[in-house]
């Protein structure tokens, strides 16, 4: 498309330099956007500091309930 379209730049790429930057996608979904096919749709909401910690602090708890059950499982 000529440069149009949106791009992520996830956590081991290169800096922003160079590139507009309309937002930033919160640590909580960040293996979320990475998970995404190329041109697949996707969905961006704003949400404040306060949303963003205590979506990371879910996140955290979650993955901490899924690692104790997977040691059960042993």
């Amino acid at each position: 498309m000529g440069g149009t379209e949106p791009i992520v730049l996830h956590r081991d790429a290169v800096s922003g330099g160079g590139y507009f930057m309309i937002g930033t996608v919160i640590s909580a979904d960040m293996d979320l956007i990475g998970q995404l096919q190329p041109h697949q749709p996707a969905r961006f909401e704003a949400v404040d500091m306060a949303q963003a910690l205590e979506a990371r602090k879910a996140n955290a708890f979650h993955l901490k309930k899924l690692a104790e059950a997977l040691r059960e499982v042993k």
